[in-house]
Formats: C-alpha cells, structure tokens, sequence
C-alpha cells in the first residue's frame, strides 16, 4: 500500500487528471441515459430523479472545477462525495439505490443471506426506488476506494504551486 501512495503521489497530475475525465464522462452518459430512458415525466419520476441529478451533478461540477481551477478543497470534496455514492448499493423493503458508472465489483449479502461478489463493465448504472423491490441486498462497490484514497493522499500531501499550476488554464496563462 506504501509503494501505491508514493506512485500516486509521484504522478498527482495524472491521477487528477484521470479521475476528473472519469467524473465528466460518467456524469455525461448517467444524463445520457436519464434522457432517454424517461418516457414521461410524472411526479413519481421527479421524485426520484431530484437525487440522481444532483449526484450526478457532483461528479460533472468536480471535473470542470478541475479543469478551471486545478487542486481546489471543492474538486476534492465532491469528487470524495460522488465516489462515496457510487460505493453503496442497496436494496430493503420500499426503498432501492444504485448509482456508479464505469467497472463494478462489489462485495454483499443478498435477500438469503449469501455472501456475493459482483463484476461488470457496464457503462453506467442508475436507479432509485420508492416502494416495493423484488429482491433485497446490500452490495459495498470496491471500485471508487481506489480514487478516495488517491485523492485524500493527494489532499494531504499537498505541494507548492502557482495558482493556476495543474489546472487546465495553465498554458493560456503563459
């Protein structure tokens, strides 16, 4: 684990960067596929939507915040937030949660108690569900842990820089 946050840390530009694109581009295909998979809108659908927006939102305000600014505490708190969303998948009598984007492994017990491991390379996932569920678990997405801990090595380990160094308005400043 040493050895992982001292190459993080070696290579924080490109991990920000990286994690940024992968916030725009999985915040992009969520609305995507919100857009078209709503065929009317109803009270129910708004309802449930509210929260997915604004989740959703995280991710895509982090990134541009990325882009604008560079290391900001906003980039690395709501990037946090949105991977922390994508952690927990649940699912108990009236209520249904899924959101993440990207692969997918996770760790949980379903409604027989059996211990589970999920792997997929969806695109995206989203789902929030008032009322009954068809089956019940509690899944734990192992995926987002890598970022979290990049950027809390990251967010610790802070260095010297300009104001506008590792943001992407860095080379019209010059």
């Amino acid at each position: 684990m040493k050895k992982f946050k001292q190459f993080v840390l070696k290579h924080r530009k490109g991990w920000g960067l990286g994690i940024a694109i992968y916030q725009l581009i999985g915040s992009l295909v969520i609305f995507l596929l919100m857009y078209l998979n709503i065929p009317e809108l109803n009270a129910g659908i708004v309802l449930v939507l509210i929260p997915l927006i604004g989740i959703t939102l995280t991710g895509f305000i982090a990134s541009i915040i990325y882009f604008i600014k560079g290391y900001t505490l906003r980039f690395f708190t709501l990037s946090k937030l949105n991977f922390c969303f994508q952690m927990l998948q649940i699912s108990v009598k009236g209520f249904a949660f899924a959101f993440y984007y990207g692969p997918y492994l996770a760790v949980g017990f379903d409604s027989e108690m059996f211990f589970r491991i999920k792997f997929e390379m969806l695109t995206a996932n989203f789902g929030l569900r008032f009322g009954e569920t068809q089956e019940q678990f509690v899944f734990i997405n192992l995926i987002p842990l890598i970022p979290i801990l990049a950027l809390r090595w990251i967010e610790r380990n802070p260095v010297e820089v300009s104001e506008f160094e590792n943001s992407f308005l860095e080379e019209q400043q010059s």
